[in-house]
């Protein structure tokens, strides 16, 4: 069940899945519109595209917009297809992602390109890009533009956004596999988790250490000229 509120608390229920994902979006076009998930696990066929500025909040119980589950997160399932769990390409105001998880993307558990800015609370990012060569910011890449776009990080947790395997040993570059951050005017991380990224014990002979040289930068985040805090 996915419920949203489009600004005239007017509700609607909509069937689980990667259908009732896009159709609570195209519903929530306004910056003030916020979309409440019921917890629980969503497949998806294919990447989710929030291209408004809204909020979504998962981990709901699914008998009001109040009261949450007991194991409070929603979490969308790329399944190992979807190119990346969410595309996140607002180009003004703000997205906001709190209580859910994104797993399993292809190559990305989180996109965000679009000038507008991101806000990210008590979410996971977990198992992402784990099959792919060369495939930077596997857990979350984030991208605007740079000297006005603001992310934020709070609470998360990201683990297991790893290259397992490694067909092509040479001319391969991945960079942040948690987190890869550029054209941003700030990047504030808080309170978050980074548990076993980067490159896993299987990947090609003498790479299997995380951000070990060239080939690999930065296991946990990279940050292409954007300051951290």
């Amino acid at each position: 069940m996915i419920k949203f509120n489009a600004g005239k608390c007017d509700i609607a229920v909509i069937g689980a899945g990667h259908a009732g994902c896009e159709a609570a979006l195209a519903a929530a076009t306004r910056p003030t519109d916020v979309i409440l998930m019921k917890a629980g696990t969503y497949p998806l066929a294919a990447s989710v595209v929030v291209a408004n500025p809204v909020t979504i909040r998962g981990g709901y119980a699914g008998t009001d917009d109040v009261t949450l589950a007991a194991d409070p997160v929603s979490t969308l399932d790329g399944q190992g297809t979807a190119e990346n769990v969410v595309n996140a390409t607002a180009a003004s105001g703000e997205q906001t992602f709190s209580r859910m998880a994104f797993v399993n993307g292809k190559n990305r558990g989180l996109n965000k390109s679009g000038a507008g800015a991101i806000a990210i609370f008590d979410c996971r990012f977990a198992n992402n890009g784990t099959q792919v060569s060369g495939q930077s910011g596997r857990g979350a890449y984030l991208s605007g533009m740079a000297g006005t776009t603001v992310a934020v990080v709070s609470n998360c947790v990201f683990e297991g956004n790893a290259q397992c395997t490694y067909a092509t040993p040479d001319g391969w570059t991945s960079r942040g596999f948690a987190i890869l951050a550029e054209k941003l005017a700030s990047l504030t991380i808080d309170d978050t988790l980074f548990l076993t990224n980067g490159a896993g014990p299987s990947a090609e002979s003498g790479y299997n250490s995380v951000a070990r040289q060239g080939a690999f930068r930065g296991s946990a985040i990279y940050a292409n000229a954007v300051p951290v805090t």
